[in-house]
C-alpha cells in the first residue's frame, strides 16, 4: 500500500527519473566499453543486428511516455558519447558527424516504432520555437537554483585543468564559447526582427490563393501574434535594444555558463587518444586503450550547460505563452545531469584536495550544502503548521482524514464499490478538484482542464465536458441530466462540499430518479444504471 500511495502522488517527471538514470547508465556503459565495442562492431548497421541496439532503443524510447523532450535529449547524449569516443580513437573526421546524425536518426525512429501505439494517439502542445528576447535568467537566480551543484562542478573543472595544463586547449575553448554565444545571440536577434517584419506581411500571405503560401501565412500570423503579444506596443528597435541591455546589465547566468563551457571544451579537446606508431612509422590502433570516466562526467556537464543555456536564447511555444514550461522541462534534466557530475566532483575533490585548498573547498561545499537545505527545512515546518500536524504518516492521503473526514469516508466506500465512471466538480490545476477519481482510480468525465489541454495539445478532445458537468449538477431538469449521464456513461454522481461550492447543485432530480447508495453529513453519492434510467420531462 505504501508504494501505491507514493506513486499516486508523484508527478510524471519524477516517475521518469529512474528511466532517465537508466539511460545515463546505458550511455556510460557504452562509453566505458567503447574501445572493445568498436573492435566488435565496425559500423552502426552491424550494431543494429544485435539485441543491445534494441535494448538501448527500448530504454531511450520509453522516456517519451513521461516527458517527450527527455527522449531527444538522451538520444543526443548517447550519440554524443558515440561520436566523442570515435574522436578519441582517430581524431576529427567528417564521418563522425555523419555517424552522430545517423545514429540519432536510427535510435529515434526505432524508439518511435517500438512505442507506436502511444504516438498514434499523441498530440503535443508545442507549436514551434520563439526567440527569448523578453526573458533571461539573472545570475543571482541562477545561482540560487544551482549553487549546490555549481560549486563542486566548477571547482572540479578548475582542479582538472590545473592538473593537465592544456593552455592551448583552454584558448580553443574560450574561442568556441565566444563564437557560440555571439552566434546564438545574433540568431535570436535576427529571428526576433524577422518575426516583427513577417507578422505585418502575414495577413496578405494568409489570404493567398496558393494553399502552401496561405498555410505559411497562417503559421507566421500565429507565431507573430504570440511573439508580438509579449511585447505590447513597443517597436522592434526598442525590444531588441532592451534585450541586449538586460543581458549586459545582468550577465551572471550567461557568464557562468560561458566559463563552464570554456573549461569543458578545453578539457574535452585535450582528451584525444595520442597517436602511436610502430618502428616503421605506421599508425597503431588505440582501440584497446581504456576509456576515462572523467570524460563522461565532462559530457554530463556539457549537456547540462547546453540545456540551461538554450532558454536564454529560445523557448518552445506552447499554451503558457512564455518560457516557463521550457525552463521547467530543461532545468529538470540539468538537475539530474549536474547532480551526477557534482556527486563525482565532490568525491574527487574531498579526496584529492589537501591543506589550505582542501579546507577552503570543504568550507565552501558545506556552506552551499547547508544553504540548499534551508528551503526544505522551512517548508517542512510550514507544511506541518509548525510540526503540529496531527496525523504523521507516509500516506499522502492521510490529511483527508483530518481536514476532509466526510470525503475520506466516502472515498473509502467507493474503493470497495464496483468500478464505474464518476462525475465530480471540475476545477483548476494543483487543487483538490478531481480528488475522488484520483484516490479511487475510477475514471472521471474531466479532471484538471489545464493539464488535459497541455497533454492533449489543445481543448478539442475535452469538447463541452466542463460545461456538461456544470449542467449535470445545476440543471433542474431530469431529461437534460439523463442525456449527460448517458453521453459519458456515468455510474456515480458525487455531491460533496466542493461540488456545492463550485455549482448551484440541484439534487431533487437525483433524489427522484437515481439510487442514493451512500451518504454522510457532507457527501451524497448517487448511482445511475443506464438501462433503468427513465425519461423525464422539463416540467
Amino acid at each position: 500500500p505504501f508504494f501505491s500511495y507514493l506513486l499516486s502522488d508523484l508527478h510524471p517527471h519524477v516517475l521518469g527519473m529512474p528511466l532517465v538514470l537508466l539511460s545515463v547508465a546505458i550511455t556510460l556503459n557504452f562509453f566505458l566499453d567503447a574501445p572493445e565495442f568498436f573492435t566488435r562492431f565496425k559500423n552502426i548497421q552491424s550494431w543494429m543486428r544485435t539485441p543491445w541496439f534494441w535494448l538501448t532503443a527500448v530504454v531511450l524510447g520509453s522516456l517519451a511516455f513521461m516527458n517527450t523532450w527527455d527522449f531527444p535529449i538522451y538520444v543526443g547524449l548517447f550519440c554524443f558519447a558515440w561520436a566523442y569516443a570515435r574522436y578519441q580513437q582517430s581524431g576529427w573526421q567528417r564521418g563522425i558527424a555523419w555517424e552522430f546524425l545517423k545514429n540519432g536518426l536510427l535510435l529515434g525512429v526505432s524508439g518511435v516504432v517500438l512505442y507506436l501505439p502511444f504516438y498514434l494517439g499523441f498530440s503535443s502542445q508545442a507549436g514551434g520555437i520563439l526567440p527569448s528576447l523578453e526573458f533571461m535568467t539573472r545570475g543571482v537566480h541562477f545561482w540560487v537554483l544551482f549553487a549546490v551543484l555549481l560549486v563542486p562542478i566548477i571547482a572540479w573543472l578548475l582542479f582538472t585543468w590545473r592538473q593537465e595544463k592544456h593552455r592551448r586547449n583552454l584558448a580553443a575553448g574560450l574561442k568556441f564559447t565566444a563564437i557560440l554565444l555571439a552566434g546564438l545571440f545574433l540568431l535570436m536577434i535576427l529571428f526576433g526582427a524577422a518575426l516583427f517584419v513577417l507578422s505585418q506581411s502575414g495577413p496578405s500571405w494568409a489570404g493567398s490563393s496558393n494553399a502552401f503560401i496561405a498555410n505559411l501565412g497562417r503559421k507566421i500570423l500565429e507565431g507573430g501574434s504570440a511573439f508580438s503579444g509579449l511585447h505590447g506596443n513597443y517597436t522592434a528597435k526598442d525590444v531588441l535594444l532592451q534585450s541586449l541591455l538586460r543581458r549586459i546589465q545582468a550577465p551572471g547566468a550567461w557568464l557562468t555558463l560561458g566559463v563552464m563551457l570554456t573549461l569543458v571544451i578545453g578539457l574535452l579537446k585535450g582528451r584525444k587518444q595520442p597517436e602511436q606508431t610502430d618502428a616503421e612509422g605506421t599508425r597503431v590502433s588505440t582501440l584497446n586503450q581504456p576509456a576515462d570516466v572523467r570524460v563522461f562526467v565532462l559530457m554530463l556537464v556539457f549537456f547540462g550547460v547546453a540545456l540551461a543555456g538554450f532558454p536564454e536564447f529560445f523557448y518552445l511555444r506552447d499554451q503558457f505563452g512564455w518560457r516557463m514550461n521550457t525552463i521547467f522541462k530543461f532545468y529538470f534534466q540539468v538537475w539530474i545531469l549536474w547532480g551526477l557530475a557534482a556527486a563525482f566532483a565532490s568525491a574527487v575533490l574531498l579526496k584529492e584536495l589537501k591543506a589550505a585548498r582542501g579546507a577552503l573547498f570543504r568550507i565552501a561545499w558545506s556552506l552551499v550544502l547547508v544553504s540548499g537545505l534551508v528551503y526544505p527545512a522551512i517548508m517542512l515546518a510550514d507544511k506541518t503548521n509548525g510540526f503540529s500536524f496531527r496525523n504523521w504518516s507516509l500516506d499522502g492521503n492521510a490529511y483527508l482524514n483530518v481536514y476532509y473526514p466526510d470525503d475520506a469516508a466516502a472515498i473509502a466506500w467507493l474503493q470497495s464499490a464496483p468500478v464505474g465512471i464518476i462525475a465530480e466538480a471540475v476545477g483548476g490545476s494543483y487543487s483538490d478538484y478531481a480528488r475522488v477519481s484520483t484516490r479511487t482510480g475510477f475514471p472521471t468525465v474531466l479532471g484538471w482542464p489545464g493539464h488535459e489541454s497541455q497533454w492533449r495539445g489543445g481543448g478539442a478532445e475535452m469538447g463541452s465536458r466542463m460545461a456538461d458537468i456544470q449542467s449535470l449538477y445545476e440543471s433542474p431538469y431530469w431529461a437534460e441530466a439523463r442525456d449527460i449521464i448517458e453521453r459519458y456513461n456515468i455510474r456515480y454522481i458525487y455531491v460533496g462540499a466542493f461540488e456545492r461550492s463550485t455549482y448551484k447543485v440541484e439534487t431533487d432530480k437525483f433524489d427522484a430518479m437515481l439510487n442514493l447508495v451512500y451518504s454522510n453529513q457532507q457527501v451524497r453519492i448517487y448511482e445511475a444504471v443506464s438501462q433503468n434510467l427513465p425519461y423525464g420531462n422539463n416540467e
